[in-house]
């Protein structure tokens, strides 16, 4: 199937409502975006049911979205043999039912149906069309994982997640977001809760990497993380810094020592470290201690906010320390 058989219906309904829908009009909140108190803008928007389409090219072209598109598209989505679209939602909410089928970008075809619908049924409040966005939502939430992650393809597939920039999660992502911006104007007095877990990871390079190897580095989300001297007990250096295989790190806003919003506004980690006593007569190359690794409270700071403080040492990797 042909890509742009189902762009068609947001692309026209993103152009033909951009201007609006139906005469009388209305509160801010019918704004797809309000920028009309900007000092900056040289434009203004008008509010979404500001104006109506009446005659001549682009009233026929609306019409024919209204009354043909957004149906032969939903067929298409719902065709099995054509776009697998809905077949791998039903999927994702169901691991282990079957394979997926098409593009990684595929699940956006749904997203922007989505968005056209919601904005045909803005100024023709048709009761069909209500039923079926509600049944495209309804497959949409079950196939989002409970910890609110949704990309058909990797759920399908069992993939690692966010590894592969061709899996296009992150493209998926940003049109599921525009459709639920479309489909539902938020007023004043809303409440949205955004909950984005992200926990620490400790990541290994390929062992043909060798200056990195044995050695892990501490990432949540996209951060890469590193110990920073100033966070480290007097008496500790870096070179002397162990991570526990098991470690668990704990993210706290705020950044000793550094004034400033970027203070304020950066998430440090906090968990356990190890470290090893070091005598500050040691040579080059000594006999491998049999001393054990001594423990402390360890703090990370994200690698772009190292340096901030003064001269200091730092490393993104340390080596992990295998505990009985």
């Amino acid at each position: 199937m042909k890509r742009s058989c189902l762009l068609r219906p947001a692309l026209f309904g993103a152009f033909l409502f951009a201007f609006g829908g139906s005469a009388g009009a209305s509160p801010s909140d019918a704004f797809v975006v309000d920028y009309s108190r900007s000092p900056h803008a040289v434009l203004r928007p008008l509010p979404f049911d500001a104006v109506q389409w009446t005659s001549g090219f682009w009233a026929e072209r609306h019409r024919q979205l209204c009354d043909v598109t957004l149906n032969e598209s939903w067929k298409l989505l719902a065709d099995p043999e054509a776009g697998h679209v809905l077949d791998n939602f039903r999927l994702a909410a169901r691991p282990g039912a079957g394979g997926y089928v098409g593009t990684t970008w595929q699940d956006e075809w749904v997203y922007k149906w989505i968005e056209a619908a919601a904005c045909v049924w803005r100024q023709t409040r048709d009761p069909a069309l209500a039923r079926r966005m509600d049944e495209a939502i309804a497959l949409i939430a079950a196939a989002q994982q409970p910890d609110g992650y949704l990309s058909t393809m990797p759920i399908v597939a069992g993939k690692p997640r966010f590894q592969n920039a061709n899996d296009h999660e992150i493209y998926n992502m940003g049109h599921l977001l525009t459709a639920a911006v479309v489909h539902h104007r938020w007023k004043p007095g809303d409440t949205i809760t955004l909950s984005l877990p992200m926990d620490a990871q400790l990541m290994t390079a390929d062992p043909r990497v060798e200056e990195t190897r044995n050695q892990v580095a501490v990432m949540r989300g996209p951060v890469v993380y590193c110990v920073e001297s100033p966070d480290l007990p007097s008496g500790v250096s870096v070179p002397s810094v162990f991570l526990p295989h098991d470690a668990k790190f704990k993210p706290v806003t705020g950044v000793r020592g550094l004034d400033g919003e970027l203070a304020r506004s950066t998430v440090i980690l906090r968990g356990p470290g190890r470290h090893r006593p070091e005598s500050g007569t040691a040579s080059l190359y000594r006999p491998l201690s049999r001393e054990p690794l001594q423990p402390f409270d360890l703090t990370l700071v994200p690698y772009y906010a190292w340096a901030n403080r003064g001269r200091s040492a730092m490393s993104i990797w340390l080596p992990v320390a295998i505990q009985p």
